[in-house]
C-alpha cells in the first residue's frame, strides 16, 4: 500500500512539472519546411572604369542568406538584409578619382535553393532604417510553401532558431541550423543570442512553431554570439506593404538603390554581416 502511495505521489508531481517543461521549449523539433524555405543570396556586380588607356571591368561577388516569405503565380518573394541587396561601390573603386571614371555599373542578383538550383532575382524594395530587402524570383516556387509570418509576439526568453549560411557553409541538402533566445527590443532593433558571422545576413529567425519572427542583419563585434534583427513589428509591416504593392502592380521592380548607413550603427558596437 505504501509503495502505491509513493508511486501515485510521483505521478502527481510529474503532472505538475510537465507543463513547465513544455513552456521552456526543451527538445523542440525544427520543422523541415524551414530548411526548404531557405535560400542563399548571390550578388554579382561589374563596374566598368574607363580612362584614356581604355576600359576595365572590375567584378565583385558577395553572398548572404534569405527565406521565401510569399509566393504568387509568377514566382516567389524572398526576404533578406538590405545591405545584401545594395552595391558598395567603395569596395570596387578604391579612390575618389576612380569614382569619376565609372562608365557603367551592372548588378545581378540570384538565389540558390537547398538542392543547389540557381534562379535570377530582382530587387522589389529596400528599407535602410531597418536593413530589410525584398527580392522577387520569377518562375521559382518552393514546393513546401513560403514561411508563415508569426501573428503572436515573441517574448523575452523565448527559444528561437535560425537557418543561415555563415562563411558560405551551404551544400546540397546541407545548411547550418542554429538556436538561441529572444533578448528584447531596443528601438528598431531586436536582440537574439544566436551566433552569426559573414554570410548570416538576411537569415530567418523562427519560433518553435516554425513561424518567422525575425531576420539577422548584424552581429556584435566584441561578442559574436549576439545578433540583431529588425523588430517583429517593422519586419511584418515591411513585408505586408511591399508584397501587397508588388502584386497589385503585376510587375517587379529592378532599380538601383543608393546605400545609406544610419548613424546609430557607429555607436552600438555592431557590424553588418
Amino acid at each position: 500500500m505504501r509503495k502505491k502511495l509513493i508511486l501515485l505521489s510521483l505521478l502527481a508531481s510529474l503532472t505538475i512539472f510537465l507543463p513547465s517543461c513544455v513552456s521552456t521549449n526543451f527538445g523542440f523539433h525544427i520543422p523541415e519546411d524551414s530548411r526548404d524555405q531557405f535560400v542563399r543570396i548571390i550578388q554579382q556586380a561589374y563596374v566598368t572604369i574607363c580612362s584614356d588607356e581604355g576600359c576595365i571591368s572590375n567584378p565583385m561577388r558577395s553572398s548572404g542568406s534569405g527565406a521565401v516569405v510569399a509566393q504568387s503565380t509568377k514566382g516567389s518573394y524572398i526576404l533578406t538584409a538590405g545591405h545584401v541587396c545594395e552595391l558598395e561601390v567603395e569596395r570596387l573603386v578604391p579612390t575618389p578619382e576612380m569614382l569619376k571614371m565609372i562608365k557603367n555599373v551592372e548588378v545581378n542578383m540570384s538565389i540558390i535553393n537547398l538542392s543547389q538550383s540557381k534562379y535570377k532575382a530582382n530587387i522589389v524594395a529596400i528599407d535602410n532604417n531597418s536593413d530589410l530587402c525584398l527580392l522577387f524570383s520569377e518562375n521559382y516556387w518552393n514546393e513546401k510553401g513560403p514561411a508563415k509570418i508569426a501573428n503572436s509576439q515573441v517574448y523575452e526568453g523565448e527559444r528561437v532558431y535560425n537557418v543561415a549560411a555563415p562563411v558560405g557553409i551551404f551544400y546540397d541538402n546541407v545548411v547550418p541550423l542554429l538556436e538561441g533566445f529572444f533578448m528584447g527590443n531596443d528601438g528598431l532593433r531586436a536582440y537574439y543570442s544566436i551566433p552569426a558571422m559573414g554570410g548570416s545576413s538576411g537569415s530567418p529567425i523562427y519560433n518553435i512553431r516554425g513561424h518567422l519572427v525575425g531576420m539577422i542583419h548584424s552581429v556584435n563585434v566584441a561578442f559574436p554570439m549576439i545578433s540583431v534583427s529588425p523588430t517583429q513589428k517593422e519586419l511584418r509591416k515591411f513585408l505586408v506593404s511591399n508584397i501587397k504593392a508588388h502584386k497589385k502592380e503585376l510587375s517587379y521592380l529592378d532599380r538601383g538603390i543608393e546605400r545609406h548607413v544610419e548613424p546609430f550603427w557607429k555607436f552600438l558596437g555592431l557590424d553588418r554581416i
